[in-house]
């Protein structure tokens, strides 16, 4: 994931040098980021069926060639169209396998007592990337110009990732183990298949994107370690809660910076958007695999993540038309301060610990009906 979603991010270090070669318009250039990010959001239903139908594999592997591909062949683009094709189509289809939707599919099979943990552990992979390779981009860029980064990494992809996926399993039942390691089920309730079900009518159902779609919804952002470990000891609604906080705390802060804007808001906003919001993606796999288990588990969550990415791409395209309406972004932070508190709402509505308990819970259940 470090790898693979910093490619595409990576958008934003070529979109400069880009522009001064061939003097697009701004819009017309920034466009095929946007463009990206709206072919993720049409693909990512169709990739959680072909996760549930073919496994994790054939899916990565794919994501693999078609990013590898855009990648390489952005290196030779002359016309806008060229570009919205490479590092828009190719390159925005390809990460939407190898990123967050296409790990968090099939990841919750491998773990229960620290789901969140483990998944959370596995997302802070974008983070480290970006330590790591965008600078190192950079430096291509200044040195070699941008045709030659988007050649480095394309070759970074398929050296480094093609091989790594080839490890990949669909179940650790496929390397004769059980979920967390255990490759003999213990004793213990917390091992035992199922064991963590609360709801056990609910778990039953055959659950289907139509059933799916009217109960559940949430966004998604990166996340945070420490809360995904946190979740797996007191649940998943006060993370999100949590990470929805993160959120109204940084609005609030940018609504007061238009008032009386000083250095420490600044620094406050930032602060309780990386270590609070960005929480909401240590539960982002979670949530929806413990509520919706079953075969038509891919085909539901990649309609979701289809969801919140569309939902990506509108916002700024919403902010911006608000701010030329109103010469103010007064209104766009209001109303995104009111989407989290209806999705902090929404997760206890939605109920997860209801249908299964967290790992720290289950004890305690337990010593309950005793």
């Amino acid at each position: 994931m470090g790898v693979a979603v910093n490619a595409r991010t990576a958008f934003s270090l070529l979109f400069p040098p880009i522009l001064a070669e061939f003097g697009w318009e701004r819009g017309v250039t920034a466009g095929a980021f946007s463009f990206g990010f709206i072919i993720s959001a049409v693909l990512s239903p169709l990739l959680g069926r072909l996760m549930d139908r073919h496994g994790p594999l054939l899916v990565l592997e794919a994501g693999v060639g078609i990013m590898g591909i855009g990648l390489l062949a952005a290196a030779h683009v002359s016309q806008p169209w060229h570009l919205y094709l490479t590092l828009g189509v190719l390159v925005g289809a390809g990460s939407v396998a190898l990123g967050f939707t296409g790990q968090a599919l099939h990841l919750p099979n491998w773990f229960v007592r620290r789901r969140g943990l483990a998944m959370s552990i596995a997302f802070s992979g974008v983070g480290i990337g970006s330590i790591v390779l965008l600078p190192w981009l950079q430096s291509m860029i200044a040195h070699a110009g941008w045709r030659a980064a988007c050649t480095g990494m394309g070759i970074l992809v398929f050296g480094l990732l093609a091989p790594l996926n080839l490890l990949v399993r669909r179940r650790p039942e496929d390397l004769g183990t059980g979920p967390d390691g255990d490759r003999v089920a213990p004793a213990s309730a917390a091992a035992k298949p199922h064991a963590n079900v609360v709801d056990h009518a609910w778990a039953a159902i055959d659950w289907t994107l139509a059933r799916a779609l009217g109960f559940v919804s949430f966004a998604a952002i990166p996340g945070q370690i420490a809360l995904g470990h946190i979740s797996d000891r007191i649940g998943r609604e006060w993370v999100w809660t949590v990470g929805n906080a993160g959120f109204v705390l940084c609005y609030a802060a940018l609504l007061m910076m238009g008032v009386s804007p000083s250095p420490a808001l600044l620094w406050f906003m930032v602060a309780v958007q990386g270590f609070l919001g960005y929480g909401l993606t240590s539960v982002l796999g979670a949530i929806p695999a413990e509520i919706f288990a079953g075969r038509h588990y891919g085909g539901i969550f990649g309609t979701l993540m289809g969801i919140a990415i569309f939902g990506g791409a509108l916002g700024p395209w919403v902010t911006g038309a608000l701010y030329d309406a109103r010469h103010s972004y007064t209104l766009a932070f209001s109303l995104a301060l009111g989407c989290s508190l209806v999705s902090t709402a929404c997760i206890w509505l939605a109920a997860p610990r209801q249908i299964r308990a967290v790992a720290g819970r289950i004890g305690r259940s337990s010593s309950a009906k005793d």
